[in-house]
This record gives structure tokens, C-alpha cells and sequence, in this order.
């Protein structure tokens, strides 16, 4: 079992954007147990909704949570103007009926855009 465990650690780690040698078991644990859940899986595909149709509002989103929610530092690394940015977060909330700035709304998406780049394997 160990064994299995330590592919599948590497297989998520291997998939993953992130380059860094060190992954945290919690992630793993996180992205394998939601994986093995057909029900979980196809509700975090759903969180992003019509998202997934507005590519440059995805990308945005992910920047947004790769710079820890820091708006100044989003708007720089996407080289746009910080009032374009605010324009796309007000549209992702306005199009998922979320809030940004609200726990229970940034965990799912958190967790959704992650799942993205992790496939299928069941």
C-alpha cells in the first residue's frame, strides 16, 4: 500500500503546474481523495461553471490565487492595468455568484482550478 501511495504521489506531483520539489501530503491527500470520489470530482469540475468558457477570466483566477489574493501583485504579474483586473474579479463573481473575499466561495474555486490541472485517473 505504501508503494501504491508513493506513485500516486508521484503521478500528482508530476502533473502538477507547480515545479517545486517539495509537495505537502495535505495537498495530496486532498487532490487523491477527491479523485477517488466520482461525486466530489464532478462537483469541483462544476464550481467553475461558465468560467470554463472565459479562458482569460480562468487565467486571471488562477494568478489572483497564485499571488495569495494580492491585487496589486495579480495585476502585475498578468501586465494589466489594476482597474482591468478589478473589472475581471467583479465578472468572475458576477458570473459564478460568488465572493471573493468570502472563505466558503475561495476554497472550492481554490480547489477547482487545482483539480484542472490533475487528470483523470479513475
Amino acid at each position: 500500500m505504501s508503494a501504491e501511495e508513493a506513485i500516486t504521489a508521484l503521478d500528482l506531483a508530476r502533473c502538477c503546474e507547480n515545479k517545486t520539489k517539495v509537495h505537502l501530503y495535505s495537498d495530496i491527500a486532498v487532490y487523491e481523495g477527491i479523485r477517488c470520489s466520482s461525486s466530489a470530482l464532478r462537483y469541483f469540475e462544476s464550481v467553475l461553471g461558465e468560467l470554463t468558457h472565459e479562458k482569460g477570466l480562468l487565467k486571471t483566477l488562477e494568478c489572483y490565487f497564485d499571488k495569495n489574493q494580492h491585487r496589486k501583485a495579480t495585476a502585475a504579474a498578468l501586465e494589466i492595468h489594476p482597474n482591468t483586473l478589478n473589472y475581471r474579479l467583479d465578472r468572475v463573481e458576477a458570473l459564478l455568484g460568488v465572493r471573493l473575499d468570502a472563505p466558503s466561495s475561495i476554497v472550492p474555486l481554490f480547489v477547482a482550478l487545482k483539480m484542472r490541472h490533475i487528470p483523470r485517473l479513475h
